[in-house]
């Protein structure tokens, strides 16, 4: 339910209602931190078992065109989720990946974070990889924490009614410069 309560009032002939509290408005549910911080550390760990080389996950956990698609290795679009090309590549994906995963559940659910995370960002990778050459691989959480940072923002924009559609829209778009502006 988007709008959990609301008061009705009749002044002269116009009606209007106005907003108490949506999905934004309310604390972030209690578990949010615990669930950013595991998924977060699973990402690290995962990135550094990579970077070790350990168990010859450097070779198994990277994704190409040809590696995923041709040869049908679907698995590696979730498992270079986990591979990053070093510590500081691990940061910055990490940074945003807490953030946006500590708002994305503790307002909406584990449904959409970590779950539909996860699951888009394998999806996301597969539309990626067509754009890469056959031999260079994809690592790294980048498409799955612009995924959470679009879909924030969307749910941000259609969710937060007591601000009007100016303020709603200046928010997103500092927020959007800030999260998709090109580091490099």
């Amino acid at each position: 339910p988007q709008i959990r309560s609301m008061e009705t009032a009749r002044p002269s002939t116009n009606s209007y209602q106005v907003v108490r509290e949506t999905w934004l408005t309310r604390k972030p549910g209690s578990s949010a931190f615990a669930v950013a911080a595991t998924s977060t550390l699973a990402l690290a760990l995962g990135s550094l078992a990579f970077l070790s080389g350990v168990w010859g996950l450097d070779e198994l956990m990277p994704a190409s065109f040809e590696s995923a698609v041709q040869h049908r290795e679907l698995w590696r679009l979730w498992t270079t989720l986990f591979a990053h090309g070093d510590l500081g590549h691990l940061v910055s994906n990490t940074l945003l990946f807490f953030i946006l995963g500590y708002f994305l559940n503790g307002y909406f659910g584990a449904t959409v974070f970590p779950a539909l995370a996860f699951v888009f960002g394998g999806i996301t990778n597969l539309v990626v990889l067509p754009t890469y050459g056959d031999e260079m691989d994809l690592i790294g959480a980048s498409g799955v924490v612009y995924w959470m940072g679009g879909v924030w923002l969307v749910l941000y924009f259609f969710l937060s009614r007591q601000k009007n559609f100016t303020q709603r829209w200046l928010r997103s778009l500092g927020v959007a410069i800030l999260i998709f502006m090109p580091s490099q």
